[in-house]
């Protein structure tokens, strides 16, 4: 059986799995890494592009929500928010 699940839900997957499996310092070359695969997989720029964007937003507001942030967490989103720029203007 085959099934098949929306572009935005495959992207988020792959986002989640980066900002929750690896350490901040490799969300750059992992985020590089999954829109390369994407591109390969001929997945259009900007509907990646679209879909990291958006979701990245909603693990960061997610953390900025809960009433115990420690100073580990919000370092990791400053750095996903600045490794998210670097790779937008590298493939701009």
């Amino acid at each position: 059986m085959v099934t098949q699940h929306p572009v935005s839900q495959k992207i988020a997957r792959l986002v989640d799995r980066i900002v929750s499996l690896s350490n901040p310092k490799f969300h750059f070359n992992n985020l590089c890494f999954i829109m390369k695969v994407l591109l390969e997989n001929d997945y259009p720029l900007n509907c990646i592009i679209e879909n990291i964007n958006s979701h990245l937003k909603k693990i960061i507001m997610a953390s900025n929500r809960k009433s115990v942030v420690n100073d580990n967490r919000i370092e990791a989103a400053f750095v996903i928010r600045c490794s998210f720029r670097g790779i937008t203007e590298k493939l701009s």
